[in-house]
């Protein structure tokens, strides 16, 4: 008892209480002896209370460094109980234990550190959601790119934000997709609410609230026009389609520089939807699907310059097929391909520049040419 008192000491000279964790991986043992500590004070309490509930009235009573002695050798331990000390928690031992600080009621340590946690958690999401305000405030809008310098932190919990929702709405949609027939249901602020619980997000889907995705929280973000879906990122594709749409129209193509000095991001952007086509070609060669015949009855058709089988696939010509995907759909590949969209940059340069030094072979055999007639 005495090496384990030792090193109870010790623990609560390096971490400032004498809280030891159930699972203590450093040390097991003196876990599971203040475990006992605990147990054996309880039952000891236990025990008491079943016999009587208080001090005889003609008992005399003191007290000494926080512990209440009768003169019939009652203990009282302070927020915990009376009980009379036995040979394996003997008076000594109490008195010791008591002196450091010894936490009794180790539930009870727990559930206030588990509310202390909870408080921060709330403390931290309001700090967050300040942000976002105050973001929503400096640019009309609550698009929060991914990849954030200013703020990479709000970045990734506005990610979290719409992470839960979705996660909730999946949950939902597998158990049932919509209110049962009986069920009353109120909209307040553009939220759908039924009478057992269930909340409806416009445009994102059905769920059942939790600690996390309070209700509170769902309608403070829906308050402030929160984009929850990747709408947003649909919005960005379509704004830079625009733009592209735009320099054809000036110019009569869709090769934008890589160095584009009067647009940039337009430049970036064509180079990602290149570089994404050519990935998911890349990936549909490496699969096993590629190599096998296609199946006789499958049936393959034509849509704006794109060939679409059956089975999902789509062949870009002169380019390849593919499986398309959500960054690189069908939708967006026909949409491209109908304004003439040069998805082989690199074979368009190696074009210009043989065009160009043709070009310039005849302009200087026209001089020579002239030079000679000159003579």
């Amino acid at each position: 008892w005495n090496d384990m008192y030792g090193k109870l000491c010790s623990y609560r000279h390096k971490h400032g209480n004498c809280f030891v964790p159930a699972k203590y991986a450093k040390d097991q043992r003196l876990s599971n002896w203040v475990q006992a500590q605990r147990r054996e004070v309880n039952k000891l309490c236990k025990a008491y209370d079943e016999s009587r509930s208080h001090f005889p009235e003609d008992e005399k009573v003191t007290e000494v460094e926080g512990i209440l002695y009768s003169s019939s050798g009652l203990v009282t331990v302070p927020d915990v109980g009376s009980f009379i000390p036995t040979k394996c928690m003997s008076l000594d031992r109490i008195k010791r234990l008591v002196s450091i600080g010894f936490e009794w009621n180790g539930h009870k340590r727990r559930v206030s550190e588990i509310k202390k946690c909870k408080k921060m958690r709330e403390r931290i999401w309001n700090d967050m959601y300040g942000k976002l305000c105050s973001y929503r405030h400096q640019h009309g809008n609550c698009h929060v790119p991914r990849q954030y310098a200013k703020d990479q932190t709000l970045a990734t919990w506005v990610k979290r934000q719409r992470h839960e929702l979705k996660k909730l709405c999946k949950a939902y949609d597998e158990s049932r997709s919509q209110f049962p027939e009986d069920e009353e249901v109120t909209e307040v602020e553009g939220i759908l609410y039924s009478s057992s619980g269930l909340v409806t997000v416009p445009d994102v889907g059905s769920l059942f609230p939790t600690k996390y995705m309070s209700l509170d929280r769902i309608k403070r973000l829906v308050s402030i026009g929160f984009e929850w879906s990747g709408q947003i990122y649909e919005k960005r594709w379509n704004d830079m389609y625009e733009r592209i749409c735009r320099y054809k129209r000036e110019h009569g193509h869709c090769h934008v520089p890589r160095q584009y000095a009067k647009d940039q991001k337009l430049a970036s952007w064509v180079q990602l939807q290149r570089y994404e086509l050519k990935k998911l070609c890349k990936a549909y060669e490496a699969s096993p699907s590629s190599t096998s015949q296609p199946p006789e009855h499958e049936n393959v058709i034509e849509k704006e310059g794109v060939l679409c089988s059956s089975s999902g696939v789509v062949t870009v010509p002169d380019v390849g097929s593919l499986f398309p995907t959500k960054c690189m759909s069908l939708d967006r590949i026909k949409r491209l391909v109908s304004i003439g969209f040069e998805w082989n940059g690199h074979k368009r340069r190696v074009s210009e520049i043989k065009k160009c030094t043709d070009n310039k072979k005849r302009l200087n055999d026209k001089c020579e040419r002239i030079w000679n007639d000159m003579q």
